[in-house]
């Protein structure tokens, strides 16, 4: 029932976002933040922003200090019914002069169920009634864990504040294309790694 949650979008983006843009898409596909991986890398990324080393210097014990590529988490709500494969995130860095970064992907924003996950595919409440029983449809948080930056960026990139922009795009069952590009406030510097503190 397409044409259901059709009119439950056009309604979330005429009261949250009005018209033009991007907004049919957002209201579908809507974004919550980033977060930082929890794999113990060096770098630091939070909801809005970022920090990122870009040089591997030396520590006060002569090792060198963690340098690996820069990992970010996205988190999203599907608020359609359909599940969405997100399959290609672009990572540009504008007045840095550094190419923008185009990664191919294979991650699912599970879309709204009935009854929670496993339930029959649904936009809104209403298509989860039964009979005259009301019935609720759930949307859960989807992550997606992704390359932010590889190591060749990080050590071109110029020192300094960037705003990042990173582009997600996915289709749906229907092959319908939905794309949301949210923006990521970055310090690239010479930031200290060393867990012995102080290169």
């Amino acid at each position: 029932m397409r044409w259901l949650y059709k009119i439950a979008v056009v309604a979330l983006v005429a009261a949250m976002m009005g018209c033009g843009g991007d907004a049919g898409d957002r209201a579908v596909l809507r974004f919550l933040g980033f977060d930082n991986p929890d794999n113990g890398q060096p770098d630091t990324v939070n909801q809005t922003s970022a920090a990122v080393d870009i040089f591997p210097g030396l520590c006060s014990d002569g090792s060198y200090e963690p340098f690996t590529e820069t990992e970010a988490v996205a988190t999203f709500i599907n608020n359609s019914g359909s599940d969405i494969q997100l399959d290609t995130i672009t990572v540009a860095i504008p007045d840095s002069g550094v190419a923008t970064i185009t990664q191919h992907v294979s991650q699912t924003i599970t879309g709204g169920r009935c009854g929670g996950s496993g339930g029959k595919r649904c936009a809104i409440d209403e298509e989860c009634a039964v009979g005259t029983a009301p019935g609720t449809c759930t949307h859960q948080e989807s992550q997606v864990t992704f390359k932010l930056f590889d190591i060749e960026t990080k050590l071109l990139v110029s020192a300094g504040v960037y705003n990042v922009s990173v582009t997600f795009s996915g289709e749906d069952l229907s092959a319908e294309r939905f794309t949301v590009r949210e923006g990521l406030r970055v310090t690239f510097a010479n930031f200290d790694g060393c867990s012995s503190g102080g290169q």
